[in-house]
């Protein structure tokens, strides 16, 4: 019980580069998530050997681990780099959590491109479905209050077929047009589907109370139906794609 009072952080941890070599003191390592003032994770683990062999991994059972993306390097790339050059098999079967995320230098749509075709790859889906116990959140961010109603209404209903095989019941237009475009264009790019393991969701960029409203004047402008889209919006945030 101590042990976990002393390792849990409220606001989860956070890791923004992979560690190497030349890393210092902070850089590349889970570090607490709550504030400016960044802290290392679990330093109970450099008092003394003891306390090393006793807490050693325990963080990662008891705290959201959050890859974040920076302006050199995606959360995806660092979530890659932590799980197949930094982790032991051991601690990555002690991780519960994860939240995979980018900041808004990231915020264009090929990104969002560039982290589907990864989420599809082979290669993170075999790490996907190694860490079949692990809860993973994974955020695009082009999907934030800066994108059009546009791209929140076509391409949110594009990538909801695109993994549930469903289209939002807000959508208007030619649902064989959607199709068309996600079975040849989208697979097309992507070189394989988005067909994800249960433990892996899709979401947009979280939103806040003002974000809607910009949402919402942006439908508003375009003549859209403002209520039922606003909601499907609010519930990709709450529930993924």
């Amino acid at each position: 019980m101590i042990y976990e009072y002393a390792l849990t952080e409220d606001a989860g941890l956070i890791k923004e580069t992979p560690l190497s070599s030349l890393s210092e003191y902070l850089d590349g390592r889970f570090c607490a998530a709550d504030g400016p003032n960044r802290r290392r994770s679990n330093q109970l683990k450099v008092v003394c050997r003891q306390l090393h062999d006793e807490t050693v991994g325990m963080e990662l059972a008891l705290n959201t681990l959050t890859f974040q993306g920076r302006t050199e390097q995606l959360g995806l790339d660092i979530f890659m780099h932590f799980v197949t050059h930094e982790c032991s098999l051991t601690h990555k079967s002690r991780m519960r959590d994860v939240i995979i995320a980018d900041s808004c230098e990231h915020a264009t749509w090929e990104t969002t491109m560039h982290q589907l075709r990864n989420i599809s790859s082979a290669a993170f889906k075999t790490q996907f479905y190694a860490l079949s116990m692990t809860r993973i959140k994974i955020h695009l961010v082009s999907f934030s209050s800066l994108a059009s109603s546009f791209q929140w209404i076509f391409l949110g209903s594009a990538i909801q077929y695109a993994i549930g095989g469903t289209i939002p019941v807000t959508w208007v237009g030619s649902t064989s047009d959607l199709k068309s475009w996600v079975n040849r264009g989208l697979y097309d790019f992507l070189q394989g589907s988005l067909t994800l393991p249960l433990n892996v969701h899709i979401y947009p960029a979280p939103l806040n109370d003002t974000e809607y409203r910009t949402l919402r004047a942006a439908l508003l402008e375009r003549g859209k139906p403002v209520d039922p889209w606003v909601q499907q919006f609010r519930s990709w945030c709450e529930h993924g794609f």
